[in-house]
């Protein structure tokens, strides 16, 4: 019995003697990379800056004798308000794309280098952080608080009459006799100017500059009074900004409402302002041919060639704006030769932390001959 345990005992170790892989003394064992640490690349978001204007107009108390008494037709008599997009411009910024989170599965676990916000940075050195995403201005939806005009300020104008008899003793101006004096101010204003326009008075100002002032001072008088009658436009400009990364060829940026104004992408009763964004398409084809394009890596490691794009902001069929830049998740992915990361000798591999591409691939033997 003894015998049978020894024979059995010995002919399990001679199986383990095969079965073991031939290596010299001391050499380590390789373990395979299953779990290693993830990586991004880049993406590029397109920064939406939208300029508009907000135009209140506040009818004139006169307005309903501007035709009889200044012979001004057609002048609105209703308070309205509403907003204009006067401008639209585009930036870009950089984030980590969500769709392309990439695992490490070889050597290279220990050599690659990613930023703050885990996009990969490069392998086999030490490499510095590019800027990657500027702060967003905070958007101010809250809607302006309606225009007060003191109308009263009428500079010359008498607002009530004197009874000659009983001085202590005065009358309120009916709102036909003020808008009559008014209109007889503007009238008076008109001709003071044109004479000083033609010089026709001998006590001209001999100063250039204060003829100008004198005439630009009557012009100011000449427009407050008319705006009695005609009223007032009241504008106010506020700036938007908003961040899009897309990922596909069209997303809302931004809606917008004529009495609402800018309005973010949540609120419906705004329509659609869509970002376009349409890559092109020949050089996106001759990248696709070459070898590798789209192909899985072993060891985990991409690149990305990223592709130029037309960029535009879409009102339904007109264009607000347009522009060309460079997005990353435009273009196409190829894998890392495996020979660049893991084998021997190295290779210092440098990436673009904003579109994903090669930078730089060197030798470190080389690298390291050239600092000596």
């Amino acid at each position: 019995m003894k015998t049978c345990k020894l024979l059995a005992l010995l002919m399990f170790c001679s199986m383990l003697t095969i079965a073991a892989p031939d290596r010299k003394k001391g050499e380590e064992v390789v373990v395979p990379y299953t779990n290693g640490p993830v990586y991004a690349l880049p993406a590029t978001g397109i920064r939406v800056y939208v300029e508009a204007t907000y135009d209140e107009f506040i009818p004139g108390p006169y307005h309903s004798f501007a035709k009889e008494l200044l012979s001004i037709p057609n002048v609105k008599t209703k308070a309205s308000a509403s907003w204009k997009i006067e401008q639209v411009r585009f930036g870009s910024f950089v984030t980590a794309d969500g769709s392309q989170y990439h695992q490490i599965k070889s050597a290279a676990v220990a050599d690659i280098a990613v930023n703050s916000v885990g996009i990969i940075k490069g392998i086999n050195g030490e490499f510095d952080d590019e800027v990657t995403s500027l702060p967003m201005t905070q958007n101010e939806f809250m809607p302006f608080e309606p225009t007060v005009i003191d109308w009263n300020d009428r500079s010359i104008q008498e607002f009530v009459e004197v009874n000659d008899s009983l001085p202590d003793q005065w009358t309120l101006l009916s709102e036909k006799r003020k808008a009559y004096d008014a209109a007889h101010t503007i009238t008076k204003l008109r001709k003071r100017r044109f004479h000083m326009l033609a010089s026709e008075y001998e006590t001209v100002p001999p100063d250039g500059k204060a003829y100008e002032i004198v005439v630009a001072q009557l012009k100011e008088i000449e427009e407050r009074y008319t705006a009695l009658f005609v009223g007032k436009h009241v504008v106010r400009h506020r700036t938007f900004v908003f961040d899009v990364v897309p990922n596909n060829s069209q997303a809302v940026a931004f809606r917008f409402d004529a009495r609402k104004g800018v309005v973010p992408t949540t609120d419906l009763s705004g329509k659609p302002m869509m970002l376009n964004v349409v890559a092109d398409s020949n050089a996106k084809a001759i990248l696709n041919k070459q070898a590798g394009a789209g192909s899985v890596s072993p060891d985990g490691i991409y690149y990305r060639i990223p592709c130029m794009a037309s960029v535009s902001l879409m009102d339904g069929t007109k264009v607000l704006a347009s522009t060309t830049m460079m997005v990353a998740q435009e273009g196409v992915r190829f894998p890392m030769a495996p020979n660049h990361s893991q084998s021997t000798p190295k290779y210092k591999i440098t990436m673009d932390q904003k579109s994903g591409a090669l930078k730089s691939v060197v030798l470190l033997e080389q690298e390291k001959k050239e600092e000596d």
